[in-house]
């Protein structure tokens, strides 16, 4: 899918920007049927959105749940943009509203943000002969700050490290996989970074909670009610920020203590099923050919996803009812450790159930081959 930089102006009417990663305008449009479930199938339609964009210091939950949905980085301004600021932005562009100017001037100033980091990418490609890996490089820094162009590009490179052969599938020796510790790692930092984040937003709303208490022993008129009312709002959003920071502290602390017993240990990446939307929703997960999968319902399937890792080894937990060119292995015969996206399992226990497997396949096949050479 084509990669999108979104700019979203929430409110009783809604409206969003798509733009492309070098800045050509896709599509803007505004409507009051934009709840975000309605919104996020919309823009799904022109692509994924990777950087979404808002005109407003503190990020409206509609922008920030928009941008979760897909992984997206949110690009804020450091206070909130003035109808003149946004007019200037957009110049002589076309838009129905003020809502779309806001959405427009938003998704503008999210690429002009990038802009420096995309035309570094090229320059660095150009020189090194891989300009068609460009776009794919740009995803992949703007999700991981973390990496440089140089190990960015190095990363896109890389070949699987877990391979299997026509006799069926090899787990990895009992080691830490290393490549998978590194993006949970980063991970765990980018949680941290929004914890930050939310800590500050928390420490905002709470200075404008303490002025507006002020406020409040002033003479009783209108504009203390109206201050009343904004003191609520900032009550019920600094509930909001405290119960996702807490959220995000649990998150990280059940990383941490998956990462810090993963040795000997097999990795596996989890799918609700093996349909394609599914692997389109867990894009970031990077899975790629040799890689261990933990599906609930391996019976929702696509034949093109199958094609894409084709031998895996694959843990389930619905009773199995299709087959096809991938290794089975129940779930429940095995003692799991989840987290959010990623399972562990004791790599001597599951390696008897292959082994075992493996056995029963081979008797049934030459049970079989007896059998024709008798007819």
């Amino acid at each position: 899918m084509q990669p999108l930089i979104v700019g979203i102006d929430p409110g009783t009417t809604t409206a969003y920007a798509a733009l492309t990663l070098s800045g050509e305008l896709i599509k803007v449009e505004s409507s009051k049927r934009f709840d975000p479930k309605t919104l996020i199938a919309v823009v799904s339609k022109y692509g994924q959105p990777i950087i979404v964009g808002c005109d407003k210091a503190v990020v409206p939950s509609f922008v920030r749940r928009f941008a979760t949905q897909f992984g997206a980085r949110v690009v804020k301004p450091k206070q909130d943009l003035t109808v003149r600021d946004k007019k200037t932005v957009v110049g002589k562009r076309k838009v129905k509203n003020d809502h779309e100017c806001d959405a427009l001037a938003s998704a503008i100033l999210s690429h002009r943000k990038y802009q420096p980091l995309f035309e570094k990418i090229e320059a660095y490609l150009q020189h090194q002969g891989k300009k068609q890996y460009a776009e794919a490089l740009k995803v992949l820094l703007v999700k991981n700050e973390t990496l440089n162009v140089v190990n960015g590009l190095q990363r896109l490179l890389q070949k699987p490290l877990i391979k299997t052969d026509g006799k069926g599938f090899h787990p990895p020796a009992p080691s830490s996989p290393t490549t998978l510790v590194r993006e949970l790692q980063k991970r765990i930092v980018q949680l941290e970074d929004q914890n930050r984040k939310l800590q500050d937003e928390i420490g905002e709303l709470w200075r404008a909670k303490e002025i507006l208490q002020r406020a409040k022993k002033t003479p009783t008129n209108t504009l203390l009610k109206e201050k009343e009312h904004t003191l609520h709002l900032l009550s019920m959003k600094l509930l909001d920020k405290e119960s996702s920071l807490e959220s995000q502290r649990k998150r990280t602390a059940a990383q941490n203590h998956f990462l810090a017993n993963l040795a000997g240990k097999q990795l596996l990446k989890k799918l609700d099923n093996l349909s394609e939307s599914e692997w389109q929703r867990k894009h970031f997960l990077n899975i790629q050919k040799g890689d261990c999968l933990l599906v609930l319902d391996p019976n929702i399937v696509s034949d093109n996803v199958v094609q894409k890792i084709s031998g895996n080894l694959v843990l389930y937990k619905k009773k199995l009812s299709v087959h096809k060119d991938l290794v089975y292995v129940p779930a429940d015969k095995l003692k799991l450790e989840e987290i959010e996206h990623f399972a562990a399992v004791s790599m001597e226990p599951l390696q008897k159930v292959l082994a075992g497997q493996t056995v029963l396949k081979n008797v049934v096949d030459a049970y079989k081959k007896e059998r024709q050479a008798t007819l």
